[in-house]
């Protein structure tokens, strides 16, 4: 969901910790934990016509079709002001709210996505898709962790917490 919707749970506390991808947020009534900084990869499947042409970046999705996350997605923004910025209008945006949709779609040669690599390893390392070079600035994308400030949390979830930590760390 949309990170306002997550704050919006650790606040009334229907949640009690949240983790989530996106830029790096700072909330004053959160405590927000930075575990690790994912790079975000433009991937199509290995017979699409881009993977043939390396040299370009984000130009190439000109004329193309971008299957994406839809607009409250915590990573979709950075992909929005990406796009804003260079001045680039996909000839078709996609907009899907599941991640295997958008993978197959983009495995069948349907267009290009672009999403955390985490989110892809599996794929590329399969040769089922192929990473397309990126010459722009790195998108800094974070997995984050968030509880409320003031929030008691209970031995389990303290627990669960430094397990995850060490996860992220080691």
């Amino acid at each position: 969901g949309s990170i306002k919707g997550i704050h919006e749970q650790l606040q009334n506390n229907t949640v009690d910790v949240a983790f989530f991808l996106t830029r790096e947020v700072d909330y004053p009534d959160l405590k927000v934990e930075t575990l690790l900084i994912e790079p975000v990869v433009m991937v199509a499947s290995p017979d699409h016509l881009f993977s043939l042409n390396s040299e370009e970046s984000l130009r190439m999705l000109e004329n193309q079709d971008l299957i994406i996350t839809q607009e409250n997605c915590t990573y979709r923004a950075l992909i929005n002001d990406l796009l804003r910025e260079a001045r680039v209008k996909p000839r078709s945006l996609i907009e899907i709210n599941n991640l295997q949709a958008i993978k197959q779609l983009v495995m069948s040669g349907l267009g290009i996505t672009v999403l955390p690599r985490i989110t892809v390893e599996y794929e590329i390392s399969q040769r089922l898709l192929i990473e397309l070079p990126w010459h722009e600035p790195p998108l800094p994308v974070a997995t984050q962790i968030a509880y409320h400030k003031d929030k008691w949390l209970s031995p389990p979830i303290l627990g669960f917490l430094e397990h995850t930590r060490r996860h992220y760390t080691d």
